[in-house]
């Protein structure tokens, strides 16, 4: 499983990114759980537990969409295939 990013207002300008992956479900709830906790209303991601074959969406112009404070923490944006 892994802990992806999604907009925190569903807007089609921000892509999901990956916070941490290969994680077993128990250990994802705990993680995923400690970051909503310490998520902000007004925070342009939350936290989401998805299983390895879950897409990301990517925006169409992602130029804008990650905030200059965490750039450099989420630049890998892949996601892995699912046989």
């Amino acid at each position: 499983m892994k802990i992806i990013g999604v907009s925190n207002f569903n807007l089609n300008s921000v892509s999901d990114v990956i916070i941490a992956e290969d994680l077993d479900e128990q250990n994802g709830n705990i993680i995923c759980k400690v970051l909503e906790d310490n998520t902000k209303e007004s925070d342009t991601y939350y936290p989401k537990l998805v299983d390895d074959c879950y897409v990301l969406y990517q925006a169409k112009d992602v130029s804008n969409s990650i905030p200059e404070k965490t750039e450099n923490i989420f630049k890998l944006m892949y996601t892995k295939e699912c046989s």
